[in-house]
């Protein structure tokens, strides 16, 4: 299960902002932002499997400051102020979400630097749970590349 949940944070996070024309005052059109999102989060994935990290205090304590690093370049590209309005509340609330995500996978990181198992395994099923949180938000905006349905 909580291989499942890391290995479904691969759909979170990601680099690149990409995506095409924008409509206008800078806004993406919902399909732009949609197709935008959707493949950052496939990109990331990419980056993530490419750790080839697990659960183990060890692996976070090697991949964690990378995994972080991930999440927040992702969390800095979402963007929502380019979401249309259509779906600007959900984008705001999807970068929340993952600023939530790189906040915890710090804290995981820093437990397993430590050396602190109960803390880190807390974390961890923290961390879990803070990145499922961000499924619904990727499922309002539309980017399918981004959660397990």
């Amino acid at each position: 299960m909580i291989r499942a949940a890391l290995l479904s944070s691969v759909f979170v996070f990601a680099l690149a902002a990409c995506g095409g024309g924008t409509s206008s005052a800078g806004k993406l059109t919902k399909a732009q932002y949609d197709k935008k999102l959707s493949h950052m989060c496939l990109l990331a994935a990419d980056q993530i499997r490419e750790l080839h990290m697990d659960n183990s205090i060890g692996d976070w304590k090697a991949f964690g400051p990378d995994l972080t690093a991930i999440a927040r370049r992702f969390t800095n590209h979402l963007d929502p102020e380019r979401a249309p309005a259509t779906i600007a509340a959900a984008a705001r609330e999807y970068e929340k979400a993952n600023e939530r995500v790189v906040q915890v996978e710090r804290a995981v990181t820093t437990a397993a630097t430590a050396g602190d198992r109960a803390k880190f395994r807390a974390m961890v099923k923290q961390v879990n749970g803070v990145n499922l949180a961000t499924f619904p938000g990727a499922n309002a905006i539309g980017a399918t590349g981004c959660y397990i349905p």
